[in-house]
């Protein structure tokens, strides 16, 4: 199978190790694509927000040893937009199986999946957080805010709403009292069980594609905190 992931090189802290381990993984199976637009002014701000003054001298540290050291191990291609020509002439040369959005800062709009389906090309992605209840962004603080046990990463096609497609599989990781936002982004994207999980998402994808998990929770897109929560989120953690 040859796969495509569409990801982004502007997040140095949680994407590249698993960006690194499915290319040494898959090897001459997978090539990167790189698209803009995840290093929002906005994004930052509420994400550094979110984090205790600990927490954030770690990600200082990280940031600092990154600037001096690649952080994506691999050649790469790099694509303005993801809805362009370019992206689709890229595919279409390469022949791919299987596209996956991997942390990918762009939405594939209608008009871009009707000519993927067209080439009979499959496109799924990698969600972090629990679907369909929680949709779109911030989902670690929304899990923690509703008290809930479990944070995750669902593996689901894209469809032309937002994290909406049929549910391929899902890891369901324990929220522990001590844990916060960034202590469980580190876990959804650098722990080895999650590695494990989304590389065998990848190999075992013929088998589980036609999977069409359904759950009765009511499907609602997240998008940025209300601020006065974060705030009391920030000093009280709820």
């Amino acid at each position: 199978m040859k796969i495509c992931l569409v990801t982004t090189d502007e997040e140095t802290i949680f994407i590249p190790k698993g960006i690194n381990y499915l290319v040494e993984k898959f090897n001459n199976e997978i090539q990167v694509v790189c698209v803009p637009g995840f290093s929002s002014f906005k994004r930052k701000f509420y994400f550094f927000f979110l984090l205790y003054f600990k927490e954030f001298f770690e990600i200082l540290i990280i940031k600092i040893y990154h600037f001096f050291k690649k952080k994506i191990n691999c050649s790469y291609q790099k694509i303005e937009n993801i809805n362009s020509k370019d992206f689709l002439d890229f595919i279409k040369k390469n022949k791919f199986n299987l596209i996956i959005s991997y942390s990918c800062p762009q939405i594939f709009n209608k008009n871009t999946l009707k000519n993927i389906n067209e080439l009979g090309i499959n496109i799924a992605n990698f969600h972090p957080g629990i679907l369909p209840k929680y949709r779109g962004l911030f989902t670690n603080y929304y899990s923690l805010k509703n008290n809930e046990k479990n944070i995750g990463i669902t593996f689901h096609k894209i469809n032309s709403q937002i994290d909406s497609g049929n549910i391929l599989s899902e890891l369901k990781i324990p929220i522990e009292q001590s844990d916060t936002i960034y202590s469980l982004y580190k876990k959804i994207y650098l722990s080895e069980n999650s590695l494990k999980f989304i590389s065998e998402c990848l190999m075992n994808y013929d088998k589980i594609k036609d999977n069409k998990y359904k759950f009765n929770e009511k499907s609602k897109y997240n998008s940025y905190p209300n601020f006065s929560e974060i705030i009391r989120y920030r000093f009280k953690k709820f």
